[in-house]
């Protein structure tokens, strides 16, 4: 019964990864002079969101293994996908100069 507790983990984690990934688009596209200074807070919040999983998993999982790799594949596979869609995204908006980019 060890893979429910990794598939809500993982599930989680991807909601967290999103989560950080419309902050950062968000602050990229309004204010790019404070979209690297967020990189911090996404650790802190990947790590809280670590140390919630590892403190209650212990208190009602028998076995925490599977739910901490979930949390952490769950937080790393997507937050990796979300990062090359954005630089995607940015790099197109670089090429266009007609949409306000600059076009090296």
């Amino acid at each position: 019964m060890s893979f429910l507790p990794a598939l809500i983990t993982f599930i989680l984690g991807a909601l967290i990864a999103y989560m950080n990934y419309r902050i950062t688009k968000k602050l990229y596209l309004t204010k790019p002079d404070k979209a690297l200074s967020f990189i911090f807070g996404r650790q802190l919040i990947n790590f809280a969101y670590l140390t919630a999983v590892f403190f209650i998993g212990r208190k009602f999982l028998s076995n925490i293994n599977p739910a901490l790799v979930g949390a952490a594949v769950g937080l790393t596979v997507p937050a990796l996908l979300f990062t090359l869609s954005l630089s995607k995204e940015l790099k197109t908006d670089s090429e266009n100069p007609d949409e306000g980019g600059d076009k090296k």
